[in-house]
C-alpha cells in the first residue's frame, strides 16, 4: 500500500464514497445492516474509482477515515472505552515483551505496527492454541521486550494497548 495511505486522517470523507457494509462487533466483520442512531460505529464505504475506506462514526457525524480497516477499528474501540469508562485494553503485554490479543477481539495491530513486530521481534506474529491445542485463544506479536520499552508510549498511542507502567510484566 502507498504511504500515504497508511495514515488516519481526521474530518469526513468524499461524499462520492458510499456506505456498502458497517462494521459488527458480535459477528467480527463488516455486514450490509447498517445501523442508524448515536454512538461510535465503522463503516465500509466504496468508491468505483477508488480502494475502499473506513470511516470511524460519531453520533451520526463523520470523524475519521483511513484505508487500512484495523486504524478504523482500533480508533472506534479506543472511544467506544472513553466514552463508557471500559479500562480492558484489547492488547496486553505477555512474556518476554511480546503483545498479546484475545481472539474475540477481532482486531490486529495494523500492518505498520505488526511488521515492526515481525522486523523487531523475537519470532513470526500468529495465533496462539488454548490449553487443548486445537482451539485459537489469541494472537501473539512477539515484540522483544527491550523494543518494547523503547516504542511503549508510540504503542501505546493506538490505544487499546496497556504495556504496564514500565513496559514490563
Amino acid at each position: 500500500m502507498r504511504p500515504d495511505r497508511q495514515g488516519l486522517r481526521k474530518g469526513p470523507v468524499s461524499d462520492s464514497f458510499v456506505t456498502v457494509k458497517q462494521w459488527d462487533w458480535s459477528r467480527g466483520r463488516f455486514v450490509e445492516t447498517v445501523f442508524s442512531g448515536r454512538g461510535i460505529r465503522v463503516q465500509r464505504r466504496a468508491n468505483p474509482d477508488h480502494s475502499s475506506v473506513y470511516v470511524v462514526v460519531v453520533d451520526r457525524q463523520d470523524r475519521y477515515w483511513t484505508y487500512i480497516r484495523n486504524w478504523a477499528l482500533l480508533l472506534s474501540e479506543f472511544l467506544n472505552k472513553q466514552r463508557y469508562g471500559e479500562d480492558v485494553p484489547v492488547f496486553t503485554a505477555g512474556a518476554g515483551g511480546s503483545i498479546l490479543r484475545k481472539d474475540e477481539a477481532y482486531i490486529y495491530l495494523p500492518l505498520p505496527v505488526g511488521r515492526l513486530c515481525a522486523i523487531l521481534g523475537s519470532g513470526i506474529s500468529g495465533p496462539t492454541l488454548s490449553d487443548d491445542g486445537m482451539t485459537v485463544d489469541g494472537y501473539v506479536y512477539p515484540l522483544g521486550l527491550g523494543y518494547r520499552r523503547a516504542l511503549k508510549d508510540w504503542i501505546s498511542g493506538i490505544g487499546c494497548v496497556d504495556l504496564g507502567d514500565d513496559g514490563t510484566e
